[in-house]
């Protein structure tokens, strides 16, 4: 722990959570960084610079990658740059208990209409985050679909479009609610969700952005751009409540 303007935070050592040897190099710099209601310091060695990156520069990380807290890659001048799923990393070391007991309190409630009948779209680069998501939302009945950035989502949205208006049914047989995160490669939430309301046939499809970033200047830019509900990570216990009042909307 270090004290940081009258605040205990948490510090963690990056190279001890990489499983990096380090010996003979000294790690004085912090990071401090906020999300998921959470202040925490990462202990580092050095800071290069600062990059201002859009989404749209960021790739997801090949699929063989071993190490499974790399988010996304830049490629960038002769630098290969690794972003890293801080999320997943802070989820394991401190949150991972109180993300399971929050999903558990709302798998205590009763199921308000047949969830097996409904599906869910679930678009978020943290594979931590996702998979958290989609089996709160599974255990609680729903189908779900994940996609792991936007512009996967906007794909699969199109074939289940296409596909409703190929057998001349309503959206709602192939998706009933969109949750998605704003941080993604290719394609931030953001853009998709403007995407979804300039496109006429997904006009009656809800969508929830569920984010660590949801600020109250944040979550009026949001719903501006067409959002129909803001979560803060890890709300999991609003999430399937949330999810049901949309749908049965």
């Amino acid at each position: 722990m270090i004290k940081l303007r009258d605040k205990v935070i948490t510090l963690i050592d990056l190279a001890i959570v990489l499983n990096k040897n380090t010996d003979g190099i000294a790690t004085d710099k912090v990071i401090v960084l906020e999300f998921n209601r959470l202040i925490v310091g990462v202990l580092v060695h050095s800071v290069s610079r600062i990059y201002r990156i859009s989404w749209q520069s960021v790739e997801p990380p090949v699929k063989h990658a071993s190490d499974s807290r790399i988010t996304g890659v830049v490629k960038m001048e002769n630098r290969i740059i690794l972003l890293l799923d801080f999320e997943k990393i802070v989820g394991e070391l401190c949150a991972a208990d109180v993300m399971t007991e929050l999903g558990q309190k709302q798998l205590e409630m009763s199921p308000v209409f047949d969830r097996s009948a409904k599906r869910i779209l679930v678009a978020d680069d943290s594979a931590f985050i996702r998979q958290t998501i989609c089996t709160t939302l599974r255990n609680a009945g729903y189908n779900v679909d994940e996609a792991e950035n936007g512009e996967e989502a906007w794909h699969l949205l199109n074939e289940k479009l296409a596909r409703s208006r190929s057998t001349n049914t309503d959206l709602r047989s192939e998706v009933d609610l969109l949750i998605t995160d704003i941080e993604m490669p290719k394609m931030d939430g953001l853009h998709l969700t403007s995407l979804i309301r300039k496109e006429s046939g997904f006009e009656g499809l809800p969508v929830v952005i569920f984010s660590s970033l949801a600020s109250e200047d944040n979550k009026n830019k949001w719903k501006s751009i067409g959002a129909n509900d803001i979560l803060t990570k890890p709300d999991l216990p609003d999430l399937v409540s949330r999810a049901d009042s949309l749908i049965q909307h």
